[in-house]
């Protein structure tokens, strides 16, 4: 029998394998288990995604246990807002001339979706935008130096038996509130990659996965250059799936992490050079991970933070100073999880919300200060959910939107987050 596609919450491995986007089973009888962002793929205990995750349900419920003061209960900082037009989960989002934007993802009838909405922090309502002209399901995006906005690669089919990449990229123009495809398509049909924002208004896409069935992380890599279209650049060393790009401020980007072939969490880190077009080493993580998040901190350094460590989710973090080459590890989070969100707030600080962590969707937040090193509660989320987006307001509060908040439920739920309330 040839092996079918089987969606599993946004994730893309093949069985066995962690390593992408969508599972590929041979058992039919594998379609009653549970179709959840949580579910197991094949015989791994993890699918790792920059995106969503795979849990081990059975590990780390004491970590659970030490966010559980507030369970299920907003904290004050947390408010519904209005709801967006669509569910959404695994989707783009950024500020784009004063409203959020957010585009593409998994739809609530678990396609890859073409529609876009527009939320306006004012008066806090969403409108809804046109739509693209191709799906983007787990693509990645990046908000250009110009204020336009790109959404790249990903899926543009997904159903329960078939999916397809797609090349295509497109940018959204706020003053012409429309999107245009750009001048090329790109190389390489890609999801669960990377972009990166160059200094010179570049943009690097890299990794993820090229093909469907799934087989190894790709390590192609290529630019698109505002005035041409993309163009090929040096590959990695090794293709990688659930990694980091973080632009730094030299110019480089930081590669960390990901899974490889095979879908084993690595711990190898690089940079990309620019001028050269090309990647070095840059030393080792002290943890592999895997699906983890990066944040480019105030001060230069980088704060890399949870994911997926072996088999279960981690709650490690680690700094990475640019100036020395040197990884340090810094105190772990209070809850281990992967498919979160980490947004650099005005004050410095860093806010973690939900994700997957041992028992499925998470409702809990903290807060990383950078000058004392420490995570605080930030109290918890009004949903439980994974996958979804968060976006910093001008006003300082982080909007969330979208998510996997059950076995193969999208939501259109947003929420607000307000520092100064805690």
């Amino acid at each position: 029998m040839a092996p079918a596609l089987r969606r599993m919450g946004a994730v893309v491995a093949v069985a066995g394998t962690a390593c992408g986007q969508m599972a590929l089973e041979t058992d039919p009888a594998l379609d009653a288990a549970k179709d959840s962002p949580v579910a197991e793929v094949g015989t791994d205990a993890n699918a790792i995604d920059g995106d969503v995750d795979v849990a081990d349900a059975g590990a780390g419920g004491a970590q659970s246990d030490a966010m559980a003061d507030a369970a299920d209960v907003p904290a004050p900082a947390w408010s519904a807002a209005a709801t967006m037009p669509q569910g959404k989960a695994d989707h783009s989002s950024a500020l784009v001339a004063g409203q959020v934007v957010v585009a593409g993802g998994i739809d609530s009838l678990h396609n890859a979706s073409v529609t876009a909405a527009a939320y306006d922090p004012a008066s806090g309502a969403w409108s809804s935008m046109p739509s693209m002209s191709s799906a983007h399901g787990n693509a990645c995006s990046t908000l250009l130096a110009d204020g336009r906005f790109l959404v790249a690669g990903g899926l543009s089919v997904l159903g329960k038996w078939t999916a397809q990449l797609t090349a295509s990229a497109e940018v959204f123009d706020p003053a012409a509130g429309a999107w245009t495809a750009t001048k090329t398509v790109m190389h390489v049909s890609r999801a669960s990659h990377e972009c990166a924002l160059l200094q010179g208004g570049a943009v690097l896409a890299l990794g993820g996965i090229a093909a469907i069935p799934p087989g190894p992380p790709t390590a192609s890599a290529e630019l698109l250059l505002p005035a041409a279209g993309w163009v090929t650049t040096s590959p990695l060393p090794v293709g990688r799936i659930g990694f980091t790009a973080t632009p730094l401020g030299d110019g480089s980007v930081l590669i960390a992490g990901g899974a490889g072939e095979g879908g084993a969490a690595m711990a190898s880190a690089l940079l990309f050079d620019p001028a050269k077009g090309a990647f070095v080493s840059t030393g080792s993580l002290a943890a592999a991970r895997a699906g983890h998040r990066a944040v480019l901190l105030q001060d230069g350094q980088v704060l890399i933070m949870g994911g997926t460590a072996e088999t279960a989710p981690s709650s490690g973090a680690e700094l990475y100073d640019p100036s020395k080459g040197v990884w340090t590890t810094t105190a772990s989070m209070f809850l281990a999880r992967t498919a979160f969100s980490a947004t650099l707030l005005g004050s410095g600080r860093v806010l973690v919300a939900g994700g997957n962590g041992p028992v499925g969707p998470e409702a809990s937040a903290e807060i990383y200060d950078p000058i004392q090193g420490t995570w605080s509660s930030a109290g918890n989320m009004v949903v439980k959910r994974a996958a979804h987006a968060a976006t910093l307001l001008p006003s300082g509060k982080v909007l969330v939107t979208g998510g996997w908040v059950g076995a193969w439920a999208p939501s259109d739920s947003a929420e607000l987050f307000d520092p100064s309330a805690l």
